[in-house]
């Protein structure tokens, strides 16, 4: 684990992962494309889920930790919320 900085996350290579030192479960996956948060955690039912939560520099590093966080509170208190955006993504308008 290594403290996010832009600094960074801005010198990682396409294929390289940071995690978070404050954030159990957070990270920052480079790609080709671009960088994006993602966040590990597993449901009550022991599923694992890893969504992205944001792109990078889009969404500020204080504010990925704040996305995280909330998210980590919903899964505590028995939430799946992976499952939940999956749900409204392929619900009809």
């Amino acid at each position: 684990m290594t403290a996010l900085t832009h600094t960074a996350i801005d010198a990682m290579s396409p294929g390289q992962e940071l995690k978070d030192d404050r954030v159990s479960g957070l990270s920052v996956r480079a790609r080709v494309s671009g960088r994006s948060f993602m966040l590990y955690y597993r449901t009550r039912t022991g599923r694992q889920r890893r969504p992205k939560i944001a792109s990078y520099p889009e969404t500020s590093i204080a504010q990925a930790r704040g996305i995280a966080l909330e998210t980590l509170a919903a899964v505590a208190a028995g939430g799946d919320p992976a499952a939940e955006w999956r749900r409204a993504r392929t619900e009809p308008i």
